[in-house]
């Protein structure tokens, strides 16, 4: 018997999307959409199970360069349909999709006789054929949408969603990036440096966890998270605002989680971002400082050896803010191990950083115990156990304070100034301040030679000595000395740091006069010392 085939209908539907691009304006790129849809029964039966087909697929069009037209439309075309359909026109590539979805559905179910065997064998039987086609039915939805399209950045995702049968259809959504300079996907490893995954992937728990308000990472688990574990992933979308990373089902855990969608903001993602990727100028405006993330270690402790009644102790008060994060990690580990230096000395940089705080302390507390063990102590403390002793002829209480205090975060320069006060129950203690100006891309400190040409000592002399004069509301030299200053030793010294409006010049007590002036600083203005600046210098201050 001849088989007669009756074609299916076509439903082609041609539509533009100009009134719904207000906000896609930017690049200069319009997009039409076009419409797909195919209806096709088994042997062309209505009664026979059937697959559907429905295909909404947005294209760009109207761009001037004719060349960077037909580079994004293969460039669609490829992430909707597949490459082997890039080398065709829209219209082509998308009926050919089509015709393909229906030719491979009939090859699986027709040619390969699968269907009739099942109806054969249910007719045998005398069940009820019905009871299988849900085996053999076929649905497949598929979509893209616009996203962004602006700053020579194209993003957009593509949905789809396809029945194959058994309980529930799967659900996709991919989402891609593209760089209209290079006419090319911007993949993952185009946005981020080697060796981020890990800091990648806390900024992804950190967020999901917050998006989605688990309280803990148990409660993920409850939800049905495999692990508290969220890889960076190359299926992403980016705007102006950050980067939104795409899960699809299973990806993390159970079926129910669906698809999952986490949004990082560009001030967190900047500092593990390549320079060279477009997406990296739209992160800057987010982020004003060094591409530098920092950690606080902080202690509070105090230590009694004896009754505290009647014996003062030994307390300390650190506060630690160091880098803990940086696209360099060969700069990362330099810049710690300075930041160690400089609060706790050269010793302390082959101690793990996070532990550096902790390793000082009890270096401390040893040595206090030590004093305390001491002969000339014990002595003391067994008469005035005996009750015998003059409590004031000897000193045993111990109060340490050290902080570090940032001015200046910018322009690959960091400074700050780290404050210390060691007080050991004497007439006063020991207050210091020391000044820092560091420079990122080289991990060192700037001295003062480093910020200042030669030969202006004289000048700087007498622009620090006005602007004391001026912190202090004096109106003459005089005034200054009846106050205590030398004149002769406010000079430029090594002890200083950056702030956003000056350099600022440290002198600790005793140095430019009497213990009861305590610290003083001297805020120089940058606009009163320009030309005195090394050109280096001036150029990272004067950068954007």
């Amino acid at each position: 018997m001849k088989k007669i085939i009756i074609l299916f209908p076509v439903l082609l539907f041609v539509f533009s999307a100009k009134s719904q691009l207000s906000i896609y304006r930017d690049n200069s790129v319009d997009y039409k959409g076009i419409e797909e849809i195919r209806n096709y029964h088994l042997y062309n039966k209505k009664e026979n199970p059937s697959c559907h087909l429905q295909v909404h697929f947005f294209y760009p069009v109207s761009i001037d360069d004719k060349k960077l037209q037909t580079s994004l439309q293969t460039y669609f075309i490829d992430c909707f349909f597949g490459k082997e359909y890039s080398h065709l026109s829209v219209d082509k590539a998308a009926g050919s999709y089509a015709n393909s979805y229906v030719e491979n559905y009939k090859n699986d179910f027709e040619q390969s006789g699968l269907y009739k065997q099942e109806e054969e064998k249910a007719n045998n039987q005398g069940d009820d054929i019905s009871e299988y086609e849900s085996f053999y039915i076929r649905e497949k939805t598929m979509r893209n949408t616009i996203l962004f399209n602006r700053g020579d950045v194209i993003s957009h995702v593509v949905n789809s969603y396809e029945y194959t049968g058994g309980a529930h259809g799967a659900n996709s959504t991919q989402g891609y990036v593209y760089d209209i300079n290079s006419e090319g996907k911007i993949s993952y490893d185009d946005v981020f440096y080697e060796d981020t995954e890990e800091a990648l992937s806390e900024l992804l728990l950190k967020n999901l966890m917050l998006n989605n308000r688990y309280p803990d990472e148990e409660a993920m688990i409850s939800a049905g998270f495999t692990s508290a574990h969220v890889p960076p992933s190359d299926n992403f979308v980016a705007d102006d605002k950050g980067m939104t990373f795409i899960y699809n089902p299973y990806s993390l855990g159970a079926y129910v989680l669906g698809t999952m969608e986490v949004f990082v903001p560009y001030s967190e993602l900047f500092i593990y971002m390549k320079p060279e990727c477009t997406l990296f100028r739209w992160a800057k405006k987010y982020f004003s400082g060094n591409r530098l993330k920092y950690n606080t270690s902080l202690l509070n402790k105090e230590f009694f050896m004896y009754d505290p009644n009647r014996f003062p102790g030994f307390t300390a008060e650190i506060q630690f803010t160091y880098p803990n994060a940086y696209f360099d990690k060969a700069v990362l580990s330099d810049l710690q191990k300075l930041f160690v230096k400089n609060a706790f000395g050269e010793k302390y940089t082959s101690y793990p950083i996070a532990n550096t705080v902790d390793t000082f302390y009890s270096e401390m507390q040893k040595e206090y115990e030590d004093f305390m063990l001491s002969e000339k102590v014990q002595h003391f403390i067994k008469k005035e156990t005996e009750n015998s002793a003059d409590t004031a002829s000897l000193s045993l209480g111990k109060d340490y304070v050290q902080k570090n205090v940032f001015h200046f975060n910018q322009n690959d320069l960091i400074s700050y100034e780290i404050e210390r006060s060691d007080y050991t129950d004497e007439t006063h203690g020991t207050e210091s301040t020391a000044g820092f100006v560091v420079h990122v891309p080289t991990a060192k400190n700037l001295a003062y030679d480093d910020v200042f040409i030669s030969g202006i000592e004289e000048k700087l002399n007498f622009i620090l000595l006005r602007n004391l004069m001026k912190q202090k509301s004096y109106e003459l030299p005089s005034d200054l000395i009846s106050e205590g200053y030398d004149p002769k030793k406010i000079l430029p010294n090594n002890n200083f740091y950056f702030d956003t409006e000056g350099i600022v010049f440290i002198y600790n007590p005793h140095e430019i006069g009497p213990y009861s002036l305590g610290t003083s600083k001297v805020k120089i203005p940058y606009r009163e010392i320009t030309s005195y600046l090394q050109p280096d210098i001036l150029s990272l201050l004067r950068k954007e």
